[in-house]
């Protein structure tokens, strides 16, 4: 069983999915929309030109309902990105940032290690003017290394599934 970790995702075929991603002056409705019509749990929040500001997920959404804050759904994503990362650091005494990314030559390793730092479900893949290329999941990489291990995962399902 050779699994190396020193390998790039390009490399492993990783971060190779399509970014679903809506502008950062959208209204958190709209990244809810865009999630449930892509039948995915997470968008990046994209500036001008695509840059990558930002992640809104069904977790951040789940942390707004729980404390009764419904008017931020009515705000923009960016604004909704700003306050979750300030309540987290408020509740657990850590700085968070805003996105957590990777570029397309950066090993497995380091990718498991930042997901592993970060608690994070997915880190985002970005070009060298940090714009959004693709993302890679916890999925995505526990395939690949059960895989490598020989391992013949079940055939993949869409990642387009909708919400039912």
């Amino acid at each position: 069983m050779a699994i190396s970790l020193g390998k790039m995702i390009n490399q492993l075929n990783l971060g190779k999915e399509p970014v679903i991603g809506v502008n950062a002056d959208a209204s958190v409705l709209d990244a809810l929309s865009l999630m449930s019509s892509h039948g995915v749990s997470s968008v990046a929040v994209l500036g001008n030109g695509n840059n990558l500001m930002g992640n809104i997920s069904m977790t951040d959404v789940k942390h707004v309902m729980k404390g009764y804050r419904h008017r931020l759904l009515w705000t923009s994503c960016l604004q909704l990105v700003s306050h979750v990362r300030s309540q987290q650091g408020i509740a657990d005494g850590q700085d968070r940032l805003p996105v957590f990314d990777v570029r397309p030559d950066t090993s497995l390793g380091f990718t498991i290690a930042k997901l592993l730092a970060t608690k994070a479900h997915r880190v985002w893949v970005t070009d060298d003017r940090y714009q959004a290329v693709g993302v890679v999941s916890l999925t995505d990489v526990i395939r690949v290394i059960a895989s490598m291990a020989g391992v013949q995962p079940f055939e993949r399902r869409p990642s387009m599934a909708t919400f039912n």
